[in-house]
Protein backbone atom coordinates (compact mmCIF):
# COMPACT_ATOMS: atom_id res chain seq x y z
CA UNK A 1 0.00 0.00 0.00
CA UNK A 2 1.43 3.46 -0.86
CA UNK A 3 0.99 6.86 1.23
CA UNK A 4 -2.01 8.21 -0.64
CA UNK A 5 -3.86 4.85 0.25
CA UNK A 6 -3.75 4.53 4.16
CA UNK A 7 -4.41 8.46 3.93
CA UNK A 8 -7.56 7.94 2.25
CA UNK A 9 -8.76 5.00 4.18
CA UNK A 10 -7.66 7.00 7.48
CA UNK A 11 -9.85 9.87 5.97
CA UNK A 12 -12.58 7.41 5.35
CA UNK A 13 -12.74 6.06 9.02
CA UNK A 14 -12.87 9.43 10.49
CA UNK A 15 -15.71 10.29 8.03
CA UNK A 16 -17.78 7.08 9.38
CA UNK A 17 -16.44 7.75 12.82
CA UNK A 18 -17.78 11.21 13.08
CA UNK A 19 -20.93 10.32 11.11
CA UNK A 20 -22.17 7.63 13.54
CA UNK A 21 -21.23 10.36 16.53
CA UNK A 22 -23.37 13.33 15.11
CA UNK A 23 -26.74 10.73 13.82
CA UNK A 24 -26.45 9.29 17.75
CA UNK A 25 -26.84 12.51 19.02
CA UNK A 26 -29.55 13.66 16.49
CA UNK A 27 -31.28 9.96 17.22
CA UNK A 28 -30.89 10.62 21.20
CA UNK A 29 -32.66 14.61 20.45
CA UNK A 30 -35.63 13.19 18.90
CA UNK A 31 -36.32 10.27 21.17
CA UNK A 32 -36.34 13.27 24.13
CA UNK A 33 -38.35 15.54 21.75
CA UNK A 34 -40.57 12.39 21.49
CA UNK A 35 -40.69 11.72 25.01
CA UNK A 36 -41.31 14.94 25.81
CA UNK A 37 -44.34 15.27 23.38
CA UNK A 38 -45.71 12.72 25.04
CA UNK A 39 -45.17 13.47 28.50
CA UNK A 40 -47.08 17.10 27.20
CA UNK A 41 -50.16 14.70 25.62
CA UNK A 42 -50.21 13.11 28.65
CA UNK A 43 -50.85 16.11 31.02
CA UNK A 44 -53.22 17.75 28.56
CA UNK A 45 -55.34 14.50 28.59
CA UNK A 46 -55.17 14.62 32.39
CA UNK A 47 -55.96 18.19 33.03
CA UNK A 48 -58.97 17.19 30.24
CA UNK A 49 -59.94 14.43 32.99
CA UNK A 50 -59.96 17.03 35.74
CA UNK A 51 -61.79 19.33 34.08
CA UNK A 52 -64.21 16.91 33.37
CA UNK A 53 -64.61 15.95 36.62
CA UNK A 54 -64.75 19.85 37.80
CA UNK A 55 -67.71 20.08 35.25
CA UNK A 56 -69.26 17.15 36.35
CA UNK A 57 -69.47 18.55 40.36
CA UNK A 58 -70.34 21.93 38.92
CA UNK A 59 -73.42 20.93 36.92
CA UNK A 60 -74.65 18.89 39.83
CA UNK A 61 -74.50 21.67 42.15
CA UNK A 62 -76.25 24.22 39.53
CA UNK A 63 -78.88 21.57 39.34
CA UNK A 64 -79.48 21.29 42.57
CA UNK A 65 -79.57 25.37 43.30
CA UNK A 66 -82.31 26.70 45.28
CA UNK A 67 -82.93 23.12 47.30
CA UNK A 68 -82.22 22.13 50.09
CA UNK A 69 -79.20 19.31 50.12
CA UNK A 70 -79.68 15.88 51.26
CA UNK A 71 -76.77 15.75 54.34
CA UNK A 72 -75.35 12.57 56.22
CA UNK A 73 -77.17 11.92 59.31
CA UNK A 74 -75.20 14.07 62.32
CA UNK A 75 -74.33 16.97 59.87
CA UNK A 76 -76.65 20.34 59.85
CA UNK A 77 -78.46 20.52 56.58
CA UNK A 78 -77.17 23.11 54.12
CA UNK A 79 -79.98 26.03 54.02
CA UNK A 80 -81.45 27.52 50.75
CA UNK A 81 -79.38 31.08 51.46
CA UNK A 82 -75.97 28.65 51.60
CA UNK A 83 -76.64 27.13 48.42
CA UNK A 84 -77.64 30.29 46.95
CA UNK A 85 -73.96 31.98 48.12
CA UNK A 86 -72.23 28.92 46.70
CA UNK A 87 -74.01 29.04 43.56
CA UNK A 88 -73.53 33.63 43.68
CA UNK A 89 -69.12 32.54 44.51
CA UNK A 90 -69.25 30.03 41.01
CA UNK A 91 -70.72 32.71 38.81
CA UNK A 92 -68.41 35.08 40.45
CA UNK A 93 -65.12 32.59 39.99
CA UNK A 94 -66.51 32.41 36.14
CA UNK A 95 -66.66 35.50 35.74
CA UNK A 96 -62.92 35.92 37.09
CA UNK A 97 -61.85 32.92 35.25
CA UNK A 98 -63.30 33.50 31.46
CA UNK A 99 -64.74 37.63 31.69
CA UNK A 100 -67.00 37.76 29.17
CA UNK A 101 -67.58 34.24 28.05
CA UNK A 102 -68.88 33.32 31.96
CA UNK A 103 -72.15 32.95 30.88
CA UNK A 104 -70.65 29.41 28.54
CA UNK A 105 -68.99 28.44 31.67
CA UNK A 106 -72.26 26.71 33.10
CA UNK A 107 -74.88 24.60 31.09
CA UNK A 108 -75.65 21.02 29.90
CA UNK A 109 -73.76 18.52 28.09
CA UNK A 110 -76.25 17.45 25.03
CA UNK A 111 -75.91 15.44 22.08
CA UNK A 112 -77.13 16.35 18.27
CA UNK A 113 -76.97 14.46 15.86
CA UNK A 114 -76.62 15.36 12.33
CA UNK A 115 -77.43 12.50 9.54
CA UNK A 116 -77.35 11.50 5.79
CA UNK A 117 -77.32 8.27 3.92
CA UNK A 118 -73.80 8.16 4.31
CA UNK A 119 -72.49 9.27 7.93
CA UNK A 120 -73.77 9.31 11.25
CA UNK A 121 -72.26 12.75 12.97
CA UNK A 122 -72.39 13.42 16.84
CA UNK A 123 -72.07 17.22 18.24
CA UNK A 124 -71.76 17.99 21.87
CA UNK A 125 -72.71 21.47 23.01
CA UNK A 126 -70.01 20.90 25.69
CA UNK A 127 -66.78 22.57 23.70
CA UNK A 128 -69.21 23.29 20.44
CA UNK A 129 -67.22 20.14 18.73
CA UNK A 130 -67.58 16.91 16.71
CA UNK A 131 -67.98 14.11 19.16
CA UNK A 132 -67.92 11.43 16.92
CA UNK A 133 -68.38 10.20 13.03
CA UNK A 134 -69.65 7.16 11.85
CA UNK A 135 -69.80 5.78 8.28
CA UNK A 136 -72.73 3.95 8.12
CA UNK A 137 -71.24 1.59 4.44
CA UNK A 138 -68.44 0.67 6.28
CA UNK A 139 -67.60 -1.51 9.19
CA UNK A 140 -64.12 -2.72 10.86
CA UNK A 141 -62.00 -5.82 9.55
CA UNK A 142 -64.43 -7.69 12.74
CA UNK A 143 -67.67 -6.30 11.59
CA UNK A 144 -68.14 -3.50 13.90
CA UNK A 145 -69.05 -0.33 12.88
CA UNK A 146 -66.05 2.06 11.62
CA UNK A 147 -65.81 5.07 13.49
CA UNK A 148 -63.53 7.72 12.19
CA UNK A 149 -62.98 8.88 15.54
CA UNK A 150 -64.93 8.65 18.45
CA UNK A 151 -66.00 10.75 22.20
CA UNK A 152 -62.57 12.08 23.18
CA UNK A 153 -60.15 10.56 21.22
CA UNK A 154 -59.60 13.88 19.18
CA UNK A 155 -59.27 17.58 20.26
CA UNK A 156 -61.33 20.32 18.04
CA UNK A 157 -61.09 23.51 21.10
CA UNK A 158 -59.58 26.59 20.38
CA UNK A 159 -57.13 27.71 22.94
CA UNK A 160 -57.05 32.33 22.79
CA UNK A 161 -56.68 35.22 24.92
CA UNK A 162 -59.65 37.67 25.23
CA UNK A 163 -59.37 40.38 28.26
CA UNK A 164 -55.95 38.87 29.23
CA UNK A 165 -57.73 35.23 29.92
CA UNK A 166 -56.78 32.09 28.23
CA UNK A 167 -60.33 30.96 27.12
CA UNK A 168 -60.53 26.95 26.19
CA UNK A 169 -63.67 26.49 24.45
CA UNK A 170 -63.41 22.43 25.18
CA UNK A 171 -64.50 23.85 28.47
CA UNK A 172 -67.56 26.16 27.47
CA UNK A 173 -70.66 25.36 26.86
CA UNK A 174 -72.13 26.21 23.50
CA UNK A 175 -75.63 27.26 22.61
CA UNK A 176 -76.88 25.10 19.58
CA UNK A 177 -78.59 27.02 16.40
CA UNK A 178 -82.11 24.37 16.86
CA UNK A 179 -84.12 23.31 19.41
CA UNK A 180 -83.88 19.54 17.47
CA UNK A 181 -81.14 17.14 18.44
CA UNK A 182 -81.78 14.94 15.37
CA UNK A 183 -81.05 16.61 11.92
CA UNK A 184 -81.73 14.62 8.96
CA UNK A 185 -80.03 15.54 5.69
CA UNK A 186 -80.82 12.45 3.56
CA UNK A 187 -83.24 14.24 1.53
CA UNK A 188 -82.53 17.94 1.69
CA UNK A 189 -79.29 19.98 3.26
CA UNK A 190 -79.54 21.05 6.97
CA UNK A 191 -77.20 23.16 8.81
CA UNK A 192 -76.15 23.59 12.65
CA UNK A 193 -74.47 26.22 13.74
CA UNK A 194 -73.10 26.55 17.18
CA UNK A 195 -72.87 29.80 19.41
CA UNK A 196 -70.52 31.11 22.50
CA UNK A 197 -72.02 33.74 23.79
CA UNK A 198 -69.83 35.99 24.80
CA UNK A 199 -71.67 39.18 26.97
CA UNK A 200 -74.33 40.82 26.62
CA UNK A 201 -72.55 42.94 24.03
Amino acid sequence: MDRNTIIGLVLIAGILVLYSVFTKDSRQQRAEQNQRMRDSIALVQEQQRIQDSLDYVNRILSEHQGTQAVTPVGESPVSNQQAAETAEAEVQRNESRYGAFASGASGEKQMITLENDRILMKVSTLGGRIYSVQMKDYQTHDSLPLFLFNGDSTVFGMNFFAQNRSINTNELYFTPGTRETHLDASSSPVSLSMKLPAGED
